[in-house]
């Protein structure tokens, strides 16, 4: 049922709620005729992207700026938001996911799924996510009742979907875009993020069971000396980055973005962005450019995107910390970053 079809009344009545509310209730009125709309709907460059990070790295950021595409809608973080505990040792069972299929599926929060796997049941899942076809109001949190409808270009903003994503780009065809940030930068801000930091664990003692673990167990030798927090964090960031960008054969479809070059080469970085997308530049992109995006831990300190900001973590570790966080992504194979503040080797 179209608001357009509503009674004046009930319009009316609308009106007069708060804004919050009137929100909600727009997506209801309006999700169902979106979906409806999408039954036929295929996945293609055109109409899809998919935005692979992982939690503190710029992500919002970049997600608030793709977002501002005409007839966009954003999906943010799709699958499991943060976990309590973070523990590879714990079944997960989440409390809080924007679609019940994550929890039917049993995925972990870091699941992974290897290139030339099948399983139908994610790929059914996946295809009716990227295609608008999941009539959950929890996927659309950025996203008014008008704008779900009118949408016609689907991102979707992944926080723990590394490890599925090559996976993911064979299954289907559509825009990737790989965001990428210093580990030593990554960690001290999840360190620093109390949804993050009392919720990791740091000297996880086993895997739990869950779909292809495997890529886990084969690290149990090194599971197995971490210590602290960092380190295990660390050890995540590590594997995740890895198999994205060293494992991962659909890579040359991805566009690789290192946060470091968006903040201090904007201009370049974001048109080369939306060159990828195959679209010019939204206007009030230049603006967000400027702007804290919504997950800053302290919205109202004074925010600068600069080089001085991409420097903040060598503040917040201890040499020791640097050390520890370098020695174990070093562990796992991945140089893409070292002591210094940028990239060390070309993604």
């Amino acid at each position: 049922m179209k608001l357009a079809n509503t009674p004046m009344d009930f319009r009316n009545m609308l009106s007069l709620l708060p804004q919050k509310l009137r929100h909600e209730w727009e997506k209801l009125i309006y999700l169902r005729p979106f979906v409806s709309k999408n039954q036929h709907r295929n996945i293609s460059p055109d109409n899809t992207l998919c935005l692979f990070a992982i939690p503190r790295s710029g992500s919002t950021w970049l997600a608030d700026m793709l977002h501002q595409m005409d007839k966009s809608v954003l999906f943010n973080e799709p699958l499991i938001t943060v976990p309590n505990p973070i523990d590879l040792g714990k079944p997960i069972d989440p409390l809080f996911v924007r679609a019940e299929e994550v929890k039917k599926l049993g995925f972990h929060y870091l699941q992974p799924i290897p290139h030339s796997a099948e399983w139908p049941e994610a790929k059914d899942f996946f295809k009716r996510l990227l295609t608008g076809r999941i009539p959950s109001r929890l996927l659309y949190d950025l996203d008014s009742g008008r704008q779900i409808l009118r949408s016609e270009h689907l991102i979707a903003h992944f926080n723990h979907a590394n490890l599925l994503a090559a996976w993911l780009q064979r299954q289907f065809n559509f825009k990737s875009i790989v965001l990428l940030r210093h580990p030593c930068a990554v960690v001290a801000s999840q360190l620093d993020d109390p949804s993050i930091g009392r919720a990791v664990q740091s000297t996880p003692t086993s895997i739990a069971d869950f779909k292809y673990n495997e890529l886990f167990t084969s690290e149990t030798d090194l599971i197995k000396q971490l210590r602290t927090k960092e380190q295990f964090l660390a050890f995540l960031w590590g594997v995740q980055v890895r198999e994205i960008l060293y494992r991962n054969p659909e890579i040359n479809r991805m566009l690789v973005v290192h946060y470091e070059y968006l903040v201090v080469n904007f201009d370049a970085e974001i048109k080369r962005v939306f060159g990828w997308i195959g679209r010019e530049v939204p206007e009030h992109v230049w603006t967000l450019r400027t702007l804290p995006s919504k997950s800053v831990l302290n919205p109202g300190a004074p925010h600068h995107y600069d080089a001085h900001h991409l420097e903040n973590w060598k503040n917040l570790l201890t040499p020791s910390q640097v050390r520890q966080i370098l020695d174990v992504v070093r562990e796992l194979g991945v140089n893409v970053y070292g002591e210094n503040t940028f990239p060390e080797v070309s993604g």
